[in-house]
């Protein structure tokens, strides 16, 4: 960063970051932007530098919304298909990401959508974000993290509190850039004939532990379906987020429901241009809970990219399923109502099956 200001707290150079990057104090003035942000605003940091937000943001604008939100909980709030208005730019389809830190001051992500003039940052450039700060954050982190609980041993009780502040934000940041560098491992599947079943089966007996007695997980298998070609893991992972996000969903209604997992042949379904591996056929999986349902307004986004309605959501989860699937040549459809909500994914079969 250059000029009077102050330096944006994501441990590298912010000027590589993929998203426009703003820091406001407490008053909501501009503390510091990114390269991004000045191409965004058409305005340069040492212009935008000490500025009201409601300079460079009409009032009436959403973003004020979110960052009101973010400072009555005290965390991160996540919004897709904001409209930002401006006396220098009129923006559809911005995804804001708005942390409030934890001296009341604010750090703003903005990443504009696909339907306007500015790039969104895909998964192979988060990608290689991931492994900057992989590289430049992840070693320094884990000594922050290392002297903390030291420190922690012999720290006095109106300590604690604090040193549990710097332990939490590190292990926070340290899960943000795993997912983060995720995207490049799971946009390169490494593919074998496998069995579906087995996959589903981990998955099913790892979360009837984690998801509790509340919610009840039902197999409904075709055991005749032939091999997939697929990365194991990486639809261990898929699997995973989704029967994990229909048990917390049941139980954030707080009402005791049911996950049923589903394999079948889809057999009004062929891949037009099979890969090498792939047979055409396809099989398809189906994850259904009887949870309150996906309003129509999240429906639309929940595949975008840090869009969440989990208060501690990085809003990656799902954008990490569709990534899986896509690179495995299947696609993933989602159906919800009060009460029911099914992600029906396909997959191919194995050439040899």
């Amino acid at each position: 960063m250059t000029g009077r200001t102050t330096t944006l707290p994501i441990g590298i150079d912010p000027d590589i970051f993929p998203a426009a990057l703003l820091m406001l104090d407490r008053r909501r003035r501009v503390r510091a932007a990114n390269s991004e942000a000045e191409t965004l605003l058409h305005a340069s940091r040492e212009v935008l530098y000490g500025r009201s937000l409601t300079d460079v943001f009409y009032h009436d604008c959403d973003l004020f919304a979110l960052i009101d939100r973010a400072e009555e909980t005290n965390g991160r709030v996540t919004s897709t298909g904001l409209r930002l208005d401006g006396p220098a730019l009129a923006v559809k389809n911005q995804t804001a990401v708005v942390d409030c830190t934890p001296d009341g001051s604010f750090s703003l992500t903005l990443i504009t959508g696909p339907d306007t003039n500015a790039p969104t940052p895909d998964a192979p450039g988060l990608a290689a974000f991931g492994r900057i700060l992989g590289h430049e954050v992840k070693n320094p982190l884990a000594g922050i993290s290392g002297a903390t609980q030291l420190l922690m041993r012999s720290a006095r009780d109106d300590q604690t509190e604090l040193l549990d502040m710097v332990l939490g934000e590190s292990r926070r940041i340290e899960r943000l850039i795993n997912e983060l560098s995720a995207f490049e491992l799971f946009s390169t599947p490494r593919c074998e004939a496998c069995n579906v079943h087995e996959i589903l089966d981990r998955v099913i007996k790892a979360e009837e532990l984690a998801l509790g007695s509340n919610v009840s997980l039902r197999r409904i298998f075709d055991p005749s379906l032939p091999d997939l070609y697929a990365d194991a893991d990486h639809l261990h992972e898929a699997f995973q987020n989704l029967v994990r996000n229909a048990g917390e969903a049941i139980n954030d209604s707080r009402k005791a429901g049911q996950v049923r997992v589903l394999t079948r042949f889809a057999i009004d379904r062929r891949i037009k241009k099979p890969k090498l591996g792939q047979s055409g056929r396809m099989i398809k999986v189906v994850i259904e809970d009887n949870g309150p349902g996906i309003p129509n307004e999240n429906a639309e986004k929940i595949f975008n990219m840090f869009h969440t309605t989990k208060a501690s959501g990085s809003g990656l989860g799902l954008t990490v399923v569709s990534q899986v699937i896509s690179a495995h040549n299947g696609n993933i459809e989602l159906d919800s109502m009060p009460g029911r909500t099914r992600f029906s994914i396909y997959l191919p079969i194995a050439e040899t099956a």
